[in-house]
């Protein structure tokens, strides 16, 4: 979270920190929204094929958006002290949610690459409603679990809940809170990286059967993909092996929904939609539907 800034600002820090306070809040909202539009387009459009994973990945991220942005929605990120219930509630929102997309992502990944395995192994398509429930249900059971947590401690310590002094978020003047999520965030996101290298290496070793299944936008996907829990794993890094961390990594951090929007609200199928053109899927995208033989690998779906 935050550094603590001095009480004690010249005029041109403190309008340094209000510039960098609503640029976060500006790119956590776009990246909300620009999300929002992405799965309200998929889930009205016929021809838009995903998986459940990759709902329940977009709505964590939608979740998290509005959570760091519900000071500024309530309209006091600045003037006089916040409502104790809406700072509290925030400050539950903003440890819990780095929990809730950390771990829809690391579901997506093994959604995708169990999917991967079936269509390598050319085996038939079956779906194991017991492992997807639990890829579904997990990711909001430990939100729930940090979020509770979080509340709890607050109401009993109101003391240690405050708003930022630059009016970003309200949080807690407690490390820990900060410590435990990020330490989730961490293991999530270094079996996410391991997830990706064994993806990366099966479809180069693969790389002629899948050279007419749209392999190049797979692998371009799965860098860029790749790239978005890189930053996720270095800013979790960061909070917890340090105590005093800048601004810069709430801009990393706010960063994040706008890249998953540039990944997944970029793909063919839905930009069709928005461009009002409608032509017959070929013949590698059908082969990538969840209704098809192999599945949930294809370059619509396993990386969005």
């Amino acid at each position: 979270m935050l550094v603590p800034i001095s009480s004690r600002q010249d005029p041109s820090e403190a309008e340094i920190h209000s510039r960098i306070a609503i640029a976060f809040i500006v790119l956590q909202l776009a990246g909300g929204f620009g999300l929002l539009v992405t799965l309200l387009t998929a889930i009205v459009s016929p021809s838009v094929k995903r998986y459940s994973t990759w709902y329940s990945f977009g709505t964590s991220w939608i979740l998290s958006s509005i959570s760091y942005s519900l000071l500024a929605i309530a309209g006091q990120r600045t003037g006089p002290k916040p409502a104790f219930g809406l700072c509290l509630a925030q400050s539950a929102l903003i440890y819990a949610a780095p929990s809730l997309t950390a771990c829809t992502t690391l579901a997506l990944i093994t959604h995708m690459l169990l999917n991967l395995r079936r269509l390598l192994a050319n085996a038939p398509f079956r779906t194991n409603s017991g492992a997807v429930a639990a890829l579904l249900i997990v990711p909001y059971i430990v939100w729930l679990a940090m979020f509770v947590g979080v509340l709890l401690y607050g109401l009993s310590n109101p003391d240690t809940v405050r708003r930022s002094l630059n009016g970003t978020y309200c949080d807690s003047t407690n490390s820990t809170m900060s410590k435990i999520s990020s330490l989730i965030v961490m293991c999530c996101m270094v079996l996410i990286v391991g997830q990706q290298g064994v993806i990366g290496v099966r479809l180069y070793r693969n790389r002629r059967m899948l050279s007419g299944c749209g392999q190049v936008t797979m692998v371009a996907r799965i860098m860029l993909f790749s790239l978005l829990g890189v930053l996720a794993l270095g800013v979790a890094i960061a909070y917890v092996m340090t105590s005093k961390h800048g601004q810069v990594f709430d801009i990393i951090l706010a960063s994040l929904p706008v890249l998953a929007v540039f990944i997944f609200g970029s793909q063919l199928d839905i930009l069709r939609i928005w461009m009002c053109r409608r032509r017959k899927s070929s013949s590698h995208e059908k082969l990538f539907t969840p209704h098809s033989k192999y599945s949930s690998v294809s370059t619509e779906e396993s990386f969005s």
